[in-house]
């Protein structure tokens, strides 16, 4: 059925249909939990993680989802509110989840200061955690300073704003193929040094995540919100996305030199963004919409991302205390990570939005 000439947007496919798809809260909250768990320091656990494997793992996911509900989103409250009300909405998400990241990376810094857990910052590069705190908290607010995996937040206030841009594209065009080649073309060009952002150094090295090719994936997340699932059931997409992760398997397996180019995970290499969109495409069509497999617990946190990704961030620093001071035993570590996901769960879960509530996420 053809969307009439009055509708703000061309409305979601899935949006027709009054229940909601439990797949999206399930992988969002299996994801966060799998995040927080990876970013314990010195977790063993981590070994039989996505992350280990070298392809791609759940930040892509959670980037992904993220587009669908951000989509589904304006689309709702555009149809409801009028366009601008939707846009200065995400606009002023955007604002308020800048403000949640300075506080909580602020927090985060200072009980990673207390427990001495600084080796979880050095993972990737040196810190400053030490300054004096006014000094801390200017560098968080400026960016200037790596906060852990508290570092998606900044991308993720980059593609909220950008998500009206987006979908007015999409009405004026009333396709998903422009959106889909500015998504192509944002992407290919990002890979290359040359395009890079002109950002100062400092901040240059406290942003994990480039902002272009992730918002990309970000973008293209809201393009296959908007489809119906019959565009994929051809066996042709099967087939390409089994070829390309048998590909990326056997690169895999024999460590071939090419392939940690391809890999990148700061820059969203070219083999991560292939392998993930195949194995995107597998999950779709082979988890049905709806299913008592998908346990609510877990979905609790995928509708409450934003509460329950603090929540891991928070606790894997003090997991990440724990497993620093010595060596430790494999009853210490499944207790710890077991606590990890306990704190997920119960922030997750424990919330004033009702559990039928038609509101996407708490992020968008």
């Amino acid at each position: 059925m053809e969307n009439s000439p009055q509708s703000p947007l061309p409305e979601p496919a899935t949006s027709r249909d009054s229940r909601r798809d439990e797949r999206i809260d399930f992988l969002r909250g299996l994801a966060l939990i799998v995040i927080t768990l990876d970013h314990i320091y010195g977790n063993w656990l981590t070994m039989v993680m996505p992350i280990s494997l070298g392809l791609s793992d759940m930040a892509e996911v959670f980037v992904f989802l993220s587009g669908i509900v951000g989509g589904w989103s304006f689309a709702r409250r555009s149809t409801r509110d009028g366009p601008w009300s939707a846009t200065l909405h995400f606009w002023g998400r955007a604002i308020q989840l800048y403000l949640v990241y300075v506080v909580a990376g602020f927090l985060v810094l200072l009980l990673i200061r207390w427990t001495g857990t600084s080796q979880q910052l050095t993972l990737h590069r040196d810190t400053a955690i030490l300054l004096p705190l006014d000094e801390l908290l200017l560098r968080v607010a400026m960016l200037r300073q790596h906060v852990g995996h508290l570092s998606i937040l900044p991308l993720y206030c980059c593609c909220l704003s950008c998500v009206p841009l987006w979908m007015w594209l999409r009405r004026r065009t009333q396709s998903v193929v422009p959106p889909t080649l500015l998504a192509l073309a944002l992407y290919l060009t990002a890979q290359w040094s040359v395009t890079s952002l002109p950002l100062p150094a400092l901040v240059e090295a406290a942003i994990y995540y480039r902002p272009v090719p992730w918002m990309s994936l970000f973008l293209l997340g809201m393009v296959c919100g908007q489809l119906t699932p019959q565009r994929f059931a051809h066996p042709a997409w099967w087939g390409i996305a089994l070829v390309i992760q048998a590909t990326m398997l056997c690169w895999k397996l024999m460590d071939a030199p090419a392939l940690a180019l391809l890999l990148g995970k700061p820059n969203l290499g070219l083999g991560r963004m292939l392998h993930f969109l195949s194995l995107a495409l597998l999950v779709s069509r082979l988890l049905p919409r709806q299913s008592h497999w998908y346990l609510s617990f877990i979905r609790g946190c995928g509708r409450r991302s934003l509460r329950t990704y603090l929540a891991g961030a928070l606790a894997a620093v003090l997991i990440s205390s724990l497993f620093t001071r010595g060596e430790t035993s494999s009853l210490v570590q499944i207790l710890g990570n077991g606590l990890a996901i306990a704190i997920c769960l119960i922030v997750g879960n424990c919330s004033g939005v009702p559990a039928s509530s038609e509101s996407s996420s708490d992020v968008a």
